[in-house]
C-alpha cells in the first residue's frame, strides 16, 4: 500500500479522527514515496543501482501527541523493509560515535560511515530529533552533510523546528550551520494541532492498581501494549549520558521498574529529560515506602513532582494504594504533597 492507503486503511479500522493539518503532510509522504518509486526502486530503471537522485526528505514538527510519529510510522511501513531504517535520534547519534571510533585514524570516517548506511538503505526515519549533547551538536552538520551527500533520504519528528534547536546550547553558533543543512535538504513542515490524539486510549484506563500482583502486571501489560507499538522488552536508554534500565518500551510510553528509577542515585535533571521525550510513563513493583530507604522515597517525591509538572500521563503498579504509601517520618511533609499530586494525576 502507499501511506494515502495505509492511513486511509488504519482510519477506517479504528475509527480514528481524519485531521486536515495531518493529511497535508500525509500528501507530502506520498508524493516522496512515489519519487522514490521511480528514482530508486523501479526494477525497469537501468541506473538504478548507481544513480541516487537527490530527494528532499521531510521534517515534521510540533508539540507532542499531534501525530507526528503516526505519520511517519506509516510512511516506513509502505517502505521496502530493506531500503528503510527507522530509528529514534538518539541511538542513531550513539551509533555514529561508536562508528567515529571503529574508523579511528581512517580519512573522513563520516563520509566511510554515510557510504557504508547508503549501502543498505535509502531512507533514514528518525522519531525524536532533538539536540542537547554538545558532542552531537558539534559534529551534527558534519553527520548530516555525509548523509545527504551519499543519497541518504531523511525523514523526521521534532518537537522543535529547526530554528529552535539547541537554542540555549553552549557554542551554538557553531550548530547554526547544521540548521541550515537541515532547511535545505528537508521539506520543514509545523503541524499546529494542538489535540493530543493519545488521550483517547487514555480513557476508561485505571491509572494506579494495587497491589502488585500478577494480575495487576498483566493489565498494566494490555494498557502498555494499546499506546505503543513495536514494544521493547528489557532494554536499556541514555539519559544525560548514563545508562537506565527500562521494564519496556515503546513510541510514546516507557515503563520502569520503581528500583531502576528511584533506588539509584538521580537527579531531576533525569526525569526531566525523560518527560522530554516520554509523555506517557509506567512504574511498577512500588513498595510501601516506608519500606524502602530514605534517599528512594526521596527521589520518588522528585519523580513525582517532575512528572506533574510537566504533564506526564502516569501508570502505576503498587504494593498499597496512594493513601497507603505513607513516606518516611522525615519526609512527611513533602509527601502529602506527592500524595495530593498522585491523586490528581489519577484523575487526568
Amino acid at each position: 500500500m502507499t501511506p494515502k492507503q495505509h492511513y486511509q486503511t488504519i482510519v477506517r479500522e479504528k475509527n480514528y479522527h481524519i485531521d486536515s493539518v495531518q493529511l497535508i503532510a500525509l500528501e507530502k509522504l506520498e508524493h516522496l514515496y512515489q519519487q522514490l518509486q521511480t528514482t530508486r526502486w523501479q526494477t525497469f530503471n537501468p541506473l538504478r543501482k548507481w544513480f541516487k537522485k537527490p530527494l528532499q526528505g521531510l521534517y515534521l514538527w510540533g508539540s507532542v501527541g499531534i501525530g507526528k510519529t503516526f505519520l511517519m510510522d506509516i510512511f516506513h511501513a509502505c517502505l521496502p523493509k530493506q531500503k528503510a531504517l527507522r530509528i529514534h535520534f538518539h541511538p542513531f547519534m550513539r551509533f555514529i560515535h561508536g562508528k567515529l571510533e571503529f574508523y579511528q585514524g581512517k580519512k573522513n570516517p563520516l563520509t566511510l560511515i554515510a557510504k557504508e548506511l547508503a549501502r543498505q538503505y535509502d531512507v533514514l526515519c528518525f522519531d525524536e530529533f532533538f539536540v542537547n549533547d554538545i558532542g552531537n551538536a558539534m559534529i551534527l552538520k558534519n553527520v548530516l552533510m555525509a548523509l545527504f551527500d551519499a543519497g541518504l533520504v531523511v525523514v523526521t519528528t521534532s518537537n522543535l523546528a529547526p530554528d529552535e534547536l539547541y537554542k540555549k546550547g553552549l557554542h551554538r553558533a557553531r550548530f547554526l550551520p547544521a540548521i541550515e543543512v537541515i532547511k535545505q535538504h528537508v521539506d520543514v513542515m509545523h503541524l499546529p494541532t494542538q489535540q493530543d490524539y493519545r488521550v483517547f486510549d487514555l480513557k476508561n484506563q485505571r491509572r494506579y492498581v494495587s497491589p502488585h500482583n500478577q494480575a495487576n502486571q498483566q493489565q498494566m501489560h494490555e494498557i502498555f501494549k494499546q499506546l505503543s507499538e513495536h514494544v521493547i522488552e528489557n532494554t536499556s536508554i541514555v539519559i544525560n549520558e548514563r545508562e537506565i534500565k527500562v521494564f519496556a518500551l515503546g513510541h510514546h510510553a516507557i515503563w520502569f521498574e520503581f528500583q531502576m528509577l528511584c533506588s539509584i542515585p538521580r537527579s531531576q535533571n533525569d526525569y526531566i529529560e525523560i518527560a522530554r521525550y516520554y509523555p506517557i510513563v509506567f512504574i511498577s513493583d512500588v513498595p510501601q515506602l516506608e519500606k524502602a530507604n530514605v534517599e528512594a522515597s526521596r527521589y520518588f517525591i522528585d519523580v513525582i513532582d517532575v512528572f506533574y509538572d510537566q504533564k506526564i500521563k502516569l501508570f502505576i503498579c503498587a504494593e498499597v494504594d496512594i493513601d497507603g504509601l505513607k513516606s518516611h517520618p522525615q519526609l512527611q511533609f513533602d509527601f502529602t504533597r506527592t500524595r495530593s499530586r498522585l491523586h490528581e494525576m489519577m484523575q487526568g
